[in-house]
């Protein structure tokens, strides 16, 4: 309710949680002119040149904005944030150049690193990424740092409890 003080629903009241589906690391991608190539070069850019590197997000209070902010605050950083509508937008504006980085979703971005067209500086998770497995994660560099997107399952707030039960069983079964 931070972000969003006026949703027509509470998420604690109005839903009941059924089932964490998947969990998820972000990549630090980047157009190539991006003058970093791993995170402690774009730390000290950042620290050097404040609010001169611009982040890309998929909207405002999407993981990939609030990332960027808790990893501004950790490393004591200023970056310009630029909002788009979703993470394709986004993406387009890094192959563009009208972007320095951004903290996006590996399946969004993994494309253009595998053809060249971005670089991949790090990822947010606990460990790499099976998917991008020379690439250090952020931790590495700002120990303790971790954030991982996450996709859950919920119902209607009232929904009886054995149901919630049933649909959480055969979700983790499957």
């Amino acid at each position: 309710n931070s972000l969003y003080p006026s949703l027509p629903y509470d998420t604690r009241k109005d839903f009941a949680p059924v089932s964490l589906v998947a969990t998820l690391p972000l990549v630090v991608a980047a157009p190539l002119a991006t003058p970093a190539n791993n995170m402690q070069e774009l730390i000290a850019y950042a620290k050097a040149n404040p609010d001169k590197l611009t982040y890309a997000s998929a909207g405002n209070g999407n993981t990939s904005h609030l990332a960027v902010e808790m990893f501004k605050t950790e490393t004591g950083t200023k970056m310009l944030h630029i909002p788009y509508k979703g993470s394709g937008p986004a993406v387009v504006a890094m192959l563009g150049n009208e972007v320095s980085f951004m903290f996006d979703s590996i399946s969004t971005s993994y494309q253009q690193i595998k053809n060249g067209k971005l670089k991949a500086l790090a990822v947010s998770g606990a460990k790499r990424s099976s998917i991008l497995p020379n690439v250090p994660t952020i931790a590495e560099t700002v120990p303790g740092f971790v954030v991982d997107g996450w996709y859950g399952i919920l119902a209607p707030a009232g929904t009886p409890a054995a149901a919630v039960e049933k649909l959480s069983k055969a979700f983790n079964e499957a």
